[in-house]
């Protein structure tokens, strides 16, 4: 497959890809720490029936132990680790619990998220106004700036490391391109205007492709399948 996507980018274009692309990047930072919390949630509670058990455990083997040797427990050693396997059991139910994440996680997370963004769009925003150009020739997608007749070439991806795992978000003005499914780290980034074009370029291509969703005056947004 050839084929060839031309894109005028000019400084409010960048301005809106780096909106977008941070909205991006946030949706995804979101997610993974979602994932980490339940993970996070499992081991706690494992943690928690582990210990509670042990101390269960060790406390009758004390028991057991007093018992056998037919001796007052304040005149043996068992006596005393008797109290501590009780403390132990109840500390365990004083292990954090996974919730909600505190809000100064969720205000450090956004403002990582736009200086991150910025980053990436860094090059872009220093050059333009340019043409940028997009070319799929076979298993490899190139991008290349024209400037003042000047030819710049950027990147050159080989699409085939990541077909049939690979994710796609995108927006109005750009177009991010993630590993896997769950990924949060760009691959690439794509700058356009039409949107749709590059979705089906990107599925020809055996990427997936997910429309994000930004809602009118705010920054809520959601995923939703092409």
């Amino acid at each position: 497959m050839n084929r060839t996507i031309v894109q005028q980018v000019d400084p409010a274009h960048c301005e809106r890809a780096a909106d977008e692309l941070y909205l991006i990047l946030l949706e995804r930072d979101r997610a993974f720490a979602a994932r980490w919390r339940v993970g996070a949630k499992r081991f706690v509670g494992v943690l928690r029936i582990f210990i509670l058990a042990l101390s269960i455990l060790g406390a009758a083997v004390c028991v057991v132990g007093l018992i056998l040797e037919d001796r007052g427990g304040a005149d043996s050693p068992l006596g005393w680790l008797i109290p501590v396997f009780a403390g132990f059991a109840v500390l365990s139910f004083y292990l954090p619990r996974s919730g909600a994440a505190p809000e100064w996680t969720t205000r450090w997370a956004e403002r990582r998220t736009r200086r991150t963004a910025a980053q990436y769009l860094s090059v872009a925003r220093k050059l333009a106004p340019f043409e940028a150009r997009y070319t799929f020739s076979g298993d490899t997608l190139s991008y290349t700036r024209y400037q003042e007749e000047r030819e710049q070439k950027a990147w050159s991806r080989n699409v085939r490391k990541i077909r049939g795992r690979a994710l796609a978000v995108q927006a109005e003005s750009i177009t991010v391109v993630f590993r896997t499914q769950s990924s949060f780290i760009p691959w690439m980034t794509i700058l356009h205007e039409h949107p749709d074009t590059v979705a089906e370029m990107l599925r020809d291509a055996g990427v997936d492709t997910r429309r994000l969703r930004i809602s009118e005056g705010s920054q809520a947004h959601e995923a939703e399948q092409c």
